[in-house]
């Protein structure tokens, strides 16, 4: 497991555990981020996450995903649900700049993502980038026939 943040006083993780029984002191290890921002490819644009290749749902991705009302509780809904005045969440309005995932992106485009995430916190109250997703270089839901994806046994 790998453990990505924390809230700061025990009280506060009871309080959020009462309201939301999936977390637990173990997710939370450090303090909310001031944001969260997402680069990488086809994950990052939650391609086909209702079964629709092709389609890409920025509102449904694990990392700045900010449906309420789907079955994920992304780390942007989570670090809302902790901190909601500290941290800037990511919603239909600031997507543009805050997930900046690009779908059949590679490694090699990683350099530019990252050079448009910093001009893009510019845009948040704190002018900085908090914490920074990425899924990039991945073989997953880019290939247009499961049989080509690569095969398990040659990682």
């Amino acid at each position: 497991m790998v453990v990505l943040f924390s809230i700061n006083t025990t009280a506060q993780l009871e309080e959020s555990a009462n309201e939301n029984p999936a977390l637990n002191a173990s997710d939370c290890p450090r303090e909310v981020p001031l944001n969260l921002f997402n680069i990488g490819n086809s994950i990052g644009e939650g391609s086909a996450a209702y079964d629709d290749i092709g389609e890409t749902h920025h509102e449904a991705v694990w990392s700045t995903g900010f449906d309420r009302g789907d079955e994920v509780y992304t780390l942007n809904e989570r670090f809302e649900d902790l901190d909601s005045a500290r941290f800037y969440e990511n919603n239909n309005d600031r997507d543009d700049y805050i997930n900046l995932a690009i779908e059949g992106d590679e490694m090699e485009d990683f350099v530019a993502q990252a050079i448009d995430l910093v001009g893009a916190a510019s845009a948040t109250p704190s002018g900085k980038v908090g914490m920074v997703t990425v899924f990039l270089g991945n073989n997953d839901v880019c290939r247009d026939d499961v049989g080509k994806n690569d095969r398990p046994d040659s990682f």
